[in-house]
């Protein structure tokens, strides 16, 4: 693995779409962004960043996420996650995040990513489909 810049600043922009409020998503009944939604784009913007730093046939996985959501956001509204890449915590990359939307921010947090070889993860992945018990 190359050598990530440590406090290194990116972000991401979307549109919130109906695929990604609540009512739609499952995790409420409410026309919003959902906080499934916003973990997700905050884990691929992170995702998206890291994989540049990564060795050829490595990924980065989520190991650990902990978020705040503070503020609904309608659907056609636009989010910005700005993350930060802090450096290494129990042998995981910690990120600090923030999203915001067009008029304030909505939701905070860290994630530990880890950093895993695709095809040996994928294929230890798939042969616990041939030891289930059920």
């Amino acid at each position: 693995m190359n050598k990530a810049p440590l406090h290194s600043e990116f972000s991401a922009k979307k549109t919130v779409t109906h695929k990604d409020l609540a009512s739609v998503y499952g995790s409420g009944k409410a026309d919003v962004f959902s906080t499934p939604a916003m973990i997700s784009f905050m884990e691929g913007t992170c995702n998206d960043w890291f994989s540049q730093y990564l060795d050829e046939g490595y990924i980065s996985v989520g190991a650990a996420i902990h978020i705040r959501h503070l503020r609904p956001t309608p659907e056609g509204m636009e989010v910005t996650c700005i993350a930060k890449y802090v450096g290494m915590e129990d042998n995981l990359h910690k990120f600090e995040t923030r999203v915001y939307d067009e008029t304030q921010l909505i939701g905070d947090g860290y994630q530990l990513r880890g950093v895993v070889h695709k095809q040996k993860f994928e294929h230890t992945t798939k042969e616990k489909l041939e030891h289930r018990d059920y």
